[in-house]
């Protein structure tokens, strides 16, 4: 047969293409002769394959849509006009979808000639051939979406190849639905498990619908346990949040003030219209209070110009944490700064030592070093502070002593001196120390050559045989001098001693001074 009888013969017979449609409960099917296409065209076309792309190959096309009323599917069917005998071939079968929604499990079914035989194919059979058939599931077509079967075939005769494609599919079901709803409430209730008496307390409540369908009118509630209460004094918490849609969540937030120490226990419920509630599991928070103690000690007397120690404790004998602690002394006004224990810094007067938080039973020692200034009561007062804990306070008072020294002088007038004549003797005490001297007394001895005339001074003298003894001075200021004069008349030739001695209240044993006066005729 010559090519163009064999293109012809095969324009009348082609390739029969049967399509099959599935609906939801039923299966309508229909073989598709070429005179009943509802769009049926061959077209010769050229193409070039890679051994064939100087000569060209003639291709037979055909495409068939179905159903009349309403095309859901198209198939087009692609071979070569005429092959070899033996000699594999290619040929393609696009499956597209027509609609606008999606087609489900379309399958294609193949009718195959005895002796023809399918080498490969892209996608892959579903089983093989099997009973002359073979068939390619391609899953879902999405609207508008096209699918092509490519497949390599084998004719082991000569002659015309009918070869018939089916196709089956489904449409979406057409359904009626009632959507049942199950709302549901679930209540969370989120504290910290501490706080210190003195604290705001943060309190979360968090209600949710993990139901299906909304829930109106939800209300949260929370009953506060007794030593509980709001900032406005409310011991009861309402507060409606509206409608809670399914998944929803919705919180609210408040704080709480504890007014003592303690455990406290409280759960939030959750109420909604329908009967609808939820409770929260209960939630327990743990109210504590840092209490400070201090103690202190020091010297009761310290000479001024002398040094004088400290040692302060500060403990924190609470069951809560006492944050930010610190303590803090004024230098009295008659102390100045010497020396402080580690970490101590001093501004305004002030000594300052930063402790950081002291946990419970915990304790921290420091010292400090003063120097005393000037005479008088030294009041030394520590205070130690920390967050939520009532300030505590321990004082050392410091008596700040002077010390006497005094300076005993005794000096004549007049030497030497002729017998028959007079001379003075001055006597002075001065106070070189930084205390008050009291009650000093002077006795000045006379010698034998020696005789008393007179005396003056700040104290009333009388001779005593040959002492002169004077009324004691009662009290001489630091830096302070006093002195007294002594008038005698030479009766006796020689070289004699005018003794002067002194004693006062600060002194174990008296002071003695000697003036050597000579006396000649």
């Amino acid at each position: 047969m010559s090519r163009w009888k064999m293109a012809s013969f095969y324009s009348l017979l082609l390739v029969i293409i049967i399509v099959s449609v599935y609906g939801c409960k039923r299966k309508e099917e229909k073989t598709v002769s070429k005179e009943e296409y509802i769009s049926t065209e061959e077209t010769k076309e050229e193409r070039p394959s890679k051994e064939e792309a100087k000569e060209g190959a003639d291709i037979l096309k055909v495409t068939a849509s179905y159903p009349p009323e309403g095309s859901v599917l198209s198939l087009e069917g692609t071979a070569p006009r005429e092959i070899n005998i033996n000699q594999p071939y290619e040929y393609s079968v696009t499956v597209t979808n027509l609609t606008k929604m999606p087609v489900r499990n379309v399958e294609v079914i193949q009718h195959l000639p005895q002796k023809f035989q399918i080498k490969s194919s892209d996608p892959t059979m579903r089983e093989g051939v099997k009973n002359g058939t073979a068939k390619w599931s391609l899953g879902d077509l999405e609207p508008e979406e096209t699918k092509v079967i490519r497949i390599t075939g084998i004719s082991g005769e000569p002659g015309e190849i009918p070869i018939c494609a089916d196709v089956t599919y489904h449409l979406p079901q057409l359904c009626l639905m009632t959507n049942v709803v199950q709302p549901k409430l679930a209540v969370t209730m989120h504290a910290p498990s501490e706080a210190l008496v003195c604290d705001a307390i943060p309190v979360t409540i968090v209600a949710s619908n993990t139901g299906s369908g909304a829930v109106k009118n939800v209300e949260i509630k929370e009953a506060l346990p007794a030593g509980l209460k709001t900032p406005e004094g409310d011991t009861k918490v309402v507060e409606n949040i509206g409608t809670l849609n399914p998944g929803e969540t919705r919180e609210i937030s408040l704080t709480v003030r504890p007014d003592k120490t303690g455990k406290f226990t409280s759960a939030a419920k959750a109420v909604g219209e329908g009967g609808l509630s939820a409770e929260s599991a209960p939630t327990t928070i743990v109210v504590r209070q840092p209490v400070l103690t201090i103690e202190k000690s020091g010297p009761e007397k310290r000479y001024i110009n002398r040094k004088a120690t400290y040692d302060i404790t500060v403990e924190n004998t609470g069951d809560g944490p006492a944050a930010s602690t610190i303590i803090e002394n004024p230098i009295p006004v008659n102390m100045s700064y010497e020396s402080a224990s580690e970490g101590a810094t001093v501004a305004n007067g002030t000594i300052k030592w930063n402790l950081g938080t002291l946990q419970p039973q915990d304790s921290r020692k420091v010292s400090m070093t003063l120097l005393t200034k000037s005479l008088g009561s030294a009041k030394s007062i520590t205070t130690a502070k920390a967050n939520c804990a009532e300030p505590v306070s321990a004082a050392v008072t410091t008596e700040v002593l002077g010390v006497p020294a005094l300076l005993l002088e005794a000096v004549d007038t007049k030497d030497p001196v002729v017998v028959g004549n007079t001379t003075s003797y001055t006597v002075s005490v001065t106070n070189q120390g930084s205390e008050v001297s009291t009650n000093i007394k002077v006795d000045c001895m006379l010698a034998d050559a020696m005789q008393y005339v007179s005396s003056t001074g700040p104290t009333k003298g009388a001779i005593d045989g040959k002492t002169v003894r004077f009324d004691p001075l009662a009290t001489l200021d630091p830096e302070a001098k006093a002195s007294w004069q002594i008038v005698v008349k030479a009766v006796d030739q020689g070289d004699t001693r005018f003794k002067v001695s002194m004693i006062e209240d600060c002194l174990d044993k008296p002071v003695e001074e000697t003036e050597s006066t000579n006396f000649y005729k």
